[in-house]
């Protein structure tokens, strides 16, 4: 993890990963560890039309599957000031519950804290050599509107709410 390719969809003025740093947003990477498999959300994009890359991260197991989705936007999502940091935390929330419904995951679903801007993601290589090699699927047909997904649904709180039982 430390030392792989760090891929990281962002416009950036200086190279350096800071949120100040990073101007706009080009794809949600969306993190499940544990919560299900990508059967379901799988299907559902094909339904759909949207176009994605799943691949399966470090420590993937077949008892505890951890994988991502990328889902290219379709312009770019400007992250410029502190307003526009909070709308891009909230649409990444307002994707996590749409996509981790419609994937059927568990528990938290998708990581809620992986929603900054500057967040790196290491790309799907293997930590040692004779680890297995890892599943990749994409298909490259339509992005994802997410201004016009955002404005059609009900914004998400930012924090898990649990209920006292």
């Amino acid at each position: 993890k430390r030392g792989g390719w760090v891929v990281e969809p962002v416009s950036n003025i200086d190279g350096r990963r800071t949120n100040a740093s990073t101007t706009a947003m080009h794809a949600v990477f969306l993190d499940a560890d544990g919560t299900g498999s990508w059967d379901a959300l799988l299907g559902a994009l094909e339904r759909l039309g949207l176009g994605y890359i799943f691949y399966e991260s470090g420590g993937s197991t077949q008892d505890v599957p951890k994988w991502r989705l990328v889902l290219q936007i379709a312009s770019p999502f400007s992250v410029r000031s502190d307003i526009e940091r909070a709308a891009w935390k909230s649409a990444y929330h307002t994707c996590r519950v749409v996509f981790g419904a419609l994937g059927k995951l568990h528990g938290v679903g998708f990581d809620p804290a992986t929603e900054t801007s500057a967040s790196p993601w290491f790309v799907t290589e293997k930590r040692r050599a004779e680890d297995r090699t890892r599943r990749v699927l994409w298909k490259g047909v339509k992005t994802l509107d997410l201004p016009a997904l955002v404005r059609a649904l009900p914004t998400p709180p930012a924090q898990e709410i649990n209920p006292q039982p």
